[in-house]
């Protein structure tokens, strides 16, 4: 059985099929990107980065270097001019 072969109830016609598998394929991709997203909202940053108030993680080199690295510029925040 290969990734598209799947066993289905004789009741179960082949564009539902369709319909179904294309269902299950956009809810994985969700959870992919949801799962990424509350990785970087949870701020698992490294040791060398900084988690940046909209929570990405940015490069700890680049907090006060006068360029906005975060979406919300929070690691310029609180920076000696």
């Amino acid at each position: 059985m290969n990734s598209v072969d799947v066993m289905l109830p004789t009741r179960v016609k082949r564009s539902s099929y369709h319909i179904m598998a294309a269902a299950i394929q956009t809810v994985l991709v969700i959870l992919l990107v949801s799962s990424e997203v509350s990785t970087q909202a949870t701020g698992r940053c490294t040791a060398d980065e900084f988690i940046c108030d909209s929570g990405e993680c940015i490069d700890q080199a680049r907090r006060c270097d006068r360029l906005a690295d975060c979406r919300d510029a929070s690691d310029e925040v609180g920076c000696r001019k």
